[in-house]
């Protein structure tokens, strides 16, 4: 197996789920013809499998770790719980799925974002975190930070909620972190600012909704919160301009 080859497997395994156009993405691979070669060569060899989704969530073929992918990936430094669960794919939904295209687009645009500012970005999926203690329950989609010059680094959650969230669904998420918050895990063993809270929104009402709707209550929280809809992501990026931080409505 070749370096590339290798390549999209670990990325199987981060994300869990991707399209050939995000793979190429994420290995920077400017051919086309030779990203089809290995995934031909993969699936021959039942390292990887491939779901038909044209026409519904998305126009292309969906890859993800088969057998005997997972099996070469125990040979590498990877969390072994989260191969487990990778594994169980024939259990997974479309809406999952989907989620999880939407958590490597979200890494994609973030990636481009910190590249350009000539930072250094960790980015942790819920896959890579099965197993860890210390976080909050249930895990957020993903953990980052990003190292903005020698002195400093910023931390965050990210959590993306699928089509038509309800605010009650978001204040319980919200809930569970300001719990965390609360009990000094992270500040006790991180020794950082406690990390700022992330939202991604599936559909644009659910964005507009919750930008008027959450400054109502912001001050219920003892850490910063910001909002973007999956469409900013996918059109204009993740970054200072897309990115709204909620902010307590004035008395």
């Amino acid at each position: 197996m070749n370096k590339r080859e290798e390549e999209i497997l670990v990325n199987l395994y981060r994300f869990r789920f991707l399209t050939r156009g995000q793979l190429q993405c994420l290995l920077k691979q400017s051919y086309h013809s030779r990203l089809v070669i290995w995934l031909k060569e993969l699936l021959s060899k039942n390292y990887i499998g491939c779901l038909d989704r044209r026409g519904k969530i998305t126009n292309s073929y969906i890859y993800f770790l088969e057998n005997n992918g997972r099996k070469y990936l125990k040979n590498l430094e990877l969390n072994k719980k989260g191969l487990n669960k990778v594994w169980r794919n024939d259990k997974t939904s479309q809406q999952q799925q989907n989620h999880c295209l939407a958590v490597a687009d979200v890494f994609m645009a973030l990636s481009n974002t910190v590249e350009k500012a000539g930072k250094k970005l960790r980015f942790f999926t819920k896959t890579e975190l099965i197993g860890y203690s210390g976080l909050v329950v249930p895990h957020s989609d993903a953990y980052f930070h990003i190292k903005e010059n020698r002195n400093l680094q910023v931390f965050y959650f990210l959590d993306i909620f699928n089509a038509f969230v309800n605010k009650w669904q978001l204040i319980k998420r919200l809930d569970k972190y300001q719990d965390y918050y609360d009990e000094d895990i992270w500040q006790q063993e991180v020794k950082k600012d406690f990390p700022e809270v992330i939202l991604v929104l599936s559909d644009v009402s659910s964005y507009f909704f919750l930008k008027k709707y959450l400054p109502k209550i912001i001050e219920n929280y003892d850490f910063s919160v910001y909002i973007i809809s999956l469409d900013m992501v996918r059109n204009k990026g993740f970054n200072k301009e897309t990115l709204t931080k909620i902010e307590p409505v004035d008395d």
